[in-house]
């Protein structure tokens, strides 16, 4: 038996309190009490127990999850774990080495079956889900900063220009991200895994010259230019189809735009992906996806 008083008993209690109600409130909490994302590994139980047990399956642990009547009791256990999540934040002192964080969150680290189709891809709509873009962005290209310092003030430059967020009223939680490029005359989206936002992209519209079409007939066409910026994926979630679904969203959204113009002489689209040469995942996505090099310059240290 144990017994407190009751001033002991109050500063106990005080220490146990509910994070949030879903993984964005938790992040938000979270990042306001110092820890930044990098540190902060979260998924839900299901999510957390599937990969425990997958791992132990493959490692052949002797008459583990062997029910023999799965039926009822699965479909409960499945209900419950639903509705919890994990959560495991490590602070600065701690080494956030990839081997400590995959041993104590493995879920990390096992690629799951699951594909682009099973995320949310929408445009961008709160200041919750700018903050979760800008905290995403910041720390994307982080493994390259000792290699290419240029990456670094390329990244910083992005978050004090077209992903800047200024002081907003209480009752104004539209995002500005998607303003700024509504104002470009484009868009952005966000990639969504629960409530965490895992991917992002937009596009805003260049110039529109005239041009002569040397492949058709016609003596002058119109050819309007827009660019993809900000194109990121987690490095957890890369290798799913997230950075083709995105590329497929914008020449969707492009097409949309020229036919709503509604001109007569004949539209030509031009989609442009200005990217450092040593992004080398980035360059080979849109190779992939059909893109051709047409130029390189140099932009300070980087060969662009």
């Amino acid at each position: 038996a144990k017994t407190a008083n009751a001033n002991s008993q109050r500063s106990s209690s005080s220490l146990l309190h509910p994070l949030g109600t879903n993984l964005g409130e938790i992040g938000t909490r979270l990042a306001k009490c110092g820890f930044s994302s990098p540190g902060v590994c979260y998924t839900s139980l299901v999510n957390a127990v599937a990969t425990v047990a997958r791992i132990r399956r493959i490692a052949n642990a002797p008459n583990f999850l062997r029910s023999k009547e799965p039926f009822d009791e699965h479909a409960a256990l499945i209900l419950n774990l639903n509705c919890y999540s994990v959560v495991c934040a490590f602070s600065h002192a701690v080494d956030k080495s990839e081997g400590l964080m995959e041993a104590i969150c493995p879920w990390r680290s096992v690629k799951s079956s699951a594909d682009a189709s099973f995320f949310q891809i929408k445009p961008i709509a709160s200041s919750l889900e700018d903050s979760q873009v800008r905290d995403m962005y910041g720390q994307i290209y982080v493994d390259l900063y000792d290699e290419y310092p240029a990456i670094r003030k390329m990244v910083k430059s992005a978050l004090k220009m077209d992903l800047k967020l200024q002081n907003q009223t209480k009752n104004d939680d539209c995002s500005q991200i998607r303003n700024r490029f509504r104002g470009k005359y484009g868009d952005f989206w966000v990639v969504k895994d629960a409530a965490k936002v895992i991917g992002c992209v937009g596009v805003g519209h260049r110039k529109k010259r005239e041009s002569h079409d040397m492949e058709s007939n016609s003596s002058l066409t119109t050819v309007a230019e827009y660019e993809v910026q900000r194109l990121s994926v987690d490095d957890c979630c890369r290798g799913k189809g997230i950075g083709k679904k995105l590329l497929e969203i914008i020449e969707d959204f492009i097409c949309q735009q020229e036919t709503m113009v509604g001109i007569e002489s004949a539209v030509k689209v031009k989609l442009w992906a200005i990217t450092p040469e040593c992004l080398l995942a980035a360059n080979k996505l849109y190779t992939s996806f059909g893109y051709k090099k047409e130029e390189t310059f140099q932009a300070g240290s980087l060969c662009m």
